[in-house]
Formats: structure tokens, C-alpha cells, sequence
């Protein structure tokens, strides 16, 4: 049905509960998610500049695994870049930086995902002045990706960590008011949970909008480890004939290995009886 991935950090030193399941060296990431049988990896990177681009574009080559986005959160927590920020200049920083993340996107082949980095909401009342600064800097920025052959997707995030697009249909009615050809829906199961009722309701939503997709259980768990229903997603993806990467998005308990070998072997349970399941109904039609 789909293709799998899983998030990656270059460093080991990111904090343990964070939703990434390997860290380390490049060769390290991409010969450990081959060997689980993954054939895409995202990075979630800290700063672009810090790394050789050749360097990571070889070292995916050679175990034939390919990038499947490059996600830019941690450019707000670690930097502090907010896109929606009332100082111009810090919105202006944040959106030079993520065009060097877009210059790297071209650099391996993958999308750039635009989550956190837009930054909370300070002042309801004045909603229109902050969402106006994030329709003016994603423009900016997918005129910029366009020239580079990338495509950015916008994250829905539950809103203990944002304050606003926490549900796919904002995100996707985000999505058409910017009407910008290369920008699509990033869906997230871990704040799909507690934000919206609806999955398949939600995933025919977004229709052709729909790009990128995170698979995480609750208590930001590996697929399988908590109680999220991925039968669920897995189905609503199949019948929208979504065609994009499902990627593990999970801290690393009981470890590294551990974690990203159960979510994929469970992603790939569930897409088989999904495949049965789908198959017999058919024939009772």
C-alpha cells in the first residue's frame, strides 16, 4: 500500500522524549532503517548549515534509502524562528532559515514540513494580523521552494504544543486559502487524537491535499504501542489512495532499535489485514 519511513535526528544529544526514533551519524540512520526494512528516512534538523549535504546525499544512496521531508521544528524550539512573530526582523530570520532548509530539500529530493516554527497565536483578537503573517511567508516561501523543485506541507500539531491548526480540516481550509500548487496537508495521528473525531471524514477531506503522513500512538508511542486505532487510518489512506510516505514519528522506548523495528512491523501487520479486510468486501459487493 504505502511506503515507510522514519524520523531521524544527527545528533544523539536531543532531549530522550522527544518523538525521534534514531539518532545518530547519517551511515548509521541509513543502514539501521534499511537493515529494518524502512526505505525512507526524515531528518529533523536542528540547523542545516551544521551538516555536509553531500555527505548525507551519499550516505542515503548507498544503503538506497531516500529522504522523505526535512521537518524544521526544532528551528523554533532551539532557535527561536517564529514565522508569525509582531518583529519583523525575527520573522524575517525564520524565513530565510527555512529557505535554506528548502535549498537542502532540493539538495536530497525531499519536502520541507512547516509545523512549529509558524509559532503560537499571542492575541486572539487580532487573529487575522498573525494568520496574515503566515499567508505572507508561506507565499514567499513556496515561490522560493517552486524555483527549487520542493513542496512544504503544513502540520497539523495538538494543541497542548500549538494554539491553532490543531485539526486537518483547519489545516486544509489553511491550505486553500493559500492556493499555492506546491503545499499540501501533513497529517499527524498523535494530534489527530485528541483533535479530531472524524478519521476517514478527516482524510477524504483533504483529498489530493494530503502529502506527508506521521504515524504515532498515543504517549507519542511506536504504531502499536498505545491505543490509537491505525486499522482506521490505515483503510481511510487506502481508500483516499493516498501514494505518500507513512513515517514513524516516536520517542525511543524501550530503545532506538527497538522502537522503530515494532512500528514498522506493525505498520506493515496492520496494512495486511487492512489489504485482506478491503479484499473481502470487495467480493461481497
Amino acid at each position: 500500500m504505502f511506503e515507510y519511513g522514519v524520523a531521524c535526528s544527527l545528533e544523539k544529544d536531543v532531549p530522550a522524549l522527544w518523538p525521534i526514533p534514531l539518532r545518530g551519524p547519517v551511515e548509521y540512520l541509513a543502514e539501521t532503517a534499511r537493515e529494518i526494512g524502512y526505505t525512507g528516512i526524515e531528518l529533523q534538523l536542528r540547523d542545516p548549515e551544521r551538516y555536509n549535504w553531500h555527505s548525507l546525499a551519499d550516505a542515503a544512496a548507498k544503503m538506497d534509502v531516500v529522504y522523505t521531508a526535512i521537518a524544521t521544528g526544532r528551528e523554533n524550539v532551539e532557535n527561536g524562528h517564529l514565522l508569525i512573530s509582531e518583529d519583523p526582523a525575527v520573522r524575517r530570520a525564520a524565513i530565510e532559515k527555512l529557505k535554506l532548509h528548502i535549498d537542502l530539500g532540493q539538495a536530497l529530493n525531499c519536502m520541507v514540513v512547516v509545523g512549529t516554527v509558524r509559532g503560537n497565536v499571542p492575541d486572539f483578537a487580532r487573529y487575522s494580523l498573525f494568520e496574515g503573517y503566515l499567508i505572507e511567508a508561506m507565499h514567499e516561501l513556496s515561490e522560493y521552494a517552486l524555483r527549487k523543485g520542493v513542496s512544504l506541507v503544513v502540520e497539523n500539531i495538538t494543541a497542548n504544543i500549538s494554539n491553532w491548526l490543531n485539526t486537518i480540516k483547519q489545516v486544509k481550509d489553511f491550505i486553500d486559502k493559500l492556493s499555492l500548487p506546491n503545499v499540501g496537508v501533513h497529517l499527524d495521528t498523535y494530534s489527530m487524537l485528541m483533535e479530531d473525531t472524524d478519521i476517514g471524514g478527516a482524510v477524504n477531506y483533504c483529498g489530493d491535499a494530503l502529502r506527508y503522513v506521521h504515524y504515532s500512538d498515543s504517549g507519542r508511542m511506536y504504531p502499536g504501542g498505545g491505543n490509537v486505532n491505525f486499522k482506521s487510518f490505515t483503510r481511510a489512506l487506502y481508500r483516499s489512495k493516498y501514494k505518500g510516505y507513512v513515517v514513524v514519528e516516536s520517542r525511543p522506548y524501550p530503545n532506538e532499535y527497538i522502537c522503530a523495528k515494532r512500528g514498522y512491523e506493525y505498520m506493515k501487520a496492520i496494512e495486511t489485514c487492512v489489504a485482506i479486510e478491503e479484499a473481502e468486501d470487495t467480493l461481497k459487493r
